[in-house]
């Protein structure tokens, strides 16, 4: 966005709840330069969503994040340049949005002309219990219905188990609301729970039982194996520590009336365990964005959420896979012998495999697929939550050109960038090699231009 007059000062409204538009769970990068709108970009009750991008803008607010709909906004990443802001201000404006709503990482102001903060990088976690959240974090630990052998056409009542596996307590008075859908609706109409309202301690737990719905509080059983997903907080009324592991689903079977399917244990209220439970809750690698033939080193954070230590002396081993091993041989770590207090976590490194510690990157996009405990040395709570997959893409690099090199050290960055807008700006005699669009001026388009290769969004200038 290049220079924009706006409407009501406002350079670009991202969302308007008056015209019942909404921004929800997405992605948007924005680049936008100018002095025209005193606010260049305003985002309104945004939710579930990331913002990324550049500003280079004199503007006292360049980017707004304004409403008090707003919920679980990150704002990442955007650097602004610059002349009226501090430098290493995040450059960034709330407005009318309730704590905790809005998080800001890695953004800041740096003056035309200058090298850019660097960006922080955050810390891998040491092998250490974590600092605590001050936030519950509720999960679906179990789903049960009634009938346990449901035929078709039958009402059918569903019930769920949540449990705060998070360091503080719910709210009191707040509804804490239960979802339950069928194939996603193709197997019928919905139901949920929304009545109970009383707090749950962390380590806690409840049963709750549907009592409404679109066609009722009871689900007709359709015919056929469906699968049962129950979101806790479904409609987000509860800050959480984590937000993105409500979700857990089930299969239920339906038979024809007057057959005999497999009796379905009923689940009663759940019990702890006294065993661990090692889930694998990120995979990262080193470096980050490898290059063909390079050697990868692979590291998974594991966490204990069960209701007991691992035993002390005993490997926790990792296997990491690419491709299930058609992108090259697997890596594993099995050095790491201390117990895992419940809720605490560490961060293994890959130390051995078939051909070495390292993957040696193969181009193209990959799974890489971590399984902790992968050969069931310790007796886990649960057995089948073992394993977490993540995307790793390989790509040649490019060698950067010399169009765009504006200040001529050998690399395109935020450096050119401020340097052009400086012509623009009048603030520095106008260098003809800035003209990237070939129109016979240096403007606004041209930074644009430059940012977007930069970005990586243009292949050539």
């Amino acid at each position: 966005m290049t220079n924009p007059g706006g409407i009501n000062g406002v350079g670009a409204l991202i969302g308007d709840p008056a015209l019942g538009v909404g921004f929800v769970s997405s992605n948007v990068d924005i680049h936008a330069s100018g002095n025209s709108a005193s606010k260049l970009v305003t985002v309104n009750s945004a939710s579930n969503s990331k913002f990324t991008g550049s500003i280079v803008s004199d503007v006292a607010t360049p980017f707004t994040v304004a409403g008090g709909g707003t919920n679980n906004v990150v704002v990442e990443g955007i650097k602004t340049v610059s002349n009226t802001l501090p430098v290493g201000s995040t450059g960034i404006t709330t407005s009318g949005v309730n704590s905790g709503a809005v998080s800001i990482v890695n953004c800041a102001v740096v003056r035309p002309g200058s090298t850019p903060l660097p960006t922080p990088t955050t810390p891998t976690p040491v092998p250490t219990n974590p600092a605590p959240s001050g936030k519950p974090d509720l999960v679906v630990t179990d789903i049960s219905w009634e009938p346990a052998n449901p035929v078709t056409g039958a009402p059918v009542t569903l019930k769920a188990t949540i449990k705060n596996q998070g360091d503080a307590a719910t709210p009191a008075g707040t509804k804490h609301g239960v979802l339950f859908t069928f194939d996603d609706g193709a197997a019928g109409s919905g139901v949920w729970s929304d009545t109970y309202t009383r707090s749950i301690a962390p380590g806690a737990w409840v049963t709750l039982t549907a009592n409404g719905g679109s066609a009722g509080a009871a689900w007709k059983a359709a015919l056929g194996t469906h699968t049962v997903k129950v979101t806790v907080d479904d409609v987000n009324r509860i800050a959480e520590s984590d937000e993105t592991n409500n979700v857990r689903t089930k299969q239920i079977t339906v038979s024809k009336p007057g057959s005999t399917p497999t009796p379905t244990p009923v689940p009663t209220t759940p019990t702890p365990s006294g065993k661990p439970d090692l889930v694998v809750t990120d995979i990262s690698w080193e470096p980050t964005n490898p290059a063909p033939g390079s050697a990868v080193t692979l590291k998974a954070t594991v966490k204990n959420q069960g209701d007991a230590a691992t035993p002390a002396g005993t490997k926790h081993g990792v296997l990491f896979t690419f491709d299930d091993g058609a992108a090259g041989p697997g890596v594993w770590s099995d050095t790491y012998t201390r117990s895992i207090a419940p809720g605490a976590w560490v961060t293994l490194t890959a130390n051995g495999g078939s051909a070495g510690a390292a993957w040696k990157a193969v181009e193209g996009t990959h799974t890489v697929k971590a399984t902790v405990d992968d050969v069931n040395r310790i007796a886990e709570a649960s057995e089948t939550n073992n394993i977490l997959t993540k995307s790793i893409t390989v790509a040649k690099s490019t060698p950067q050109p010399e169009k765009g090199d504006l200040n001529a050290d050998g690399k395109v960055d935020w450096a050119d960038v401020a340097l052009i807008g400086d012509m623009v700006l009048g603030r520095v005699e106008t260098d003809p090699d800035a003209d990237f669009n070939a129109d016979g001026k240096v403007d606004w388009s041209d930074v644009s231009l430059l940012v977007d290769y930069f970005f990586g969004r243009v292949d050539t200038l």
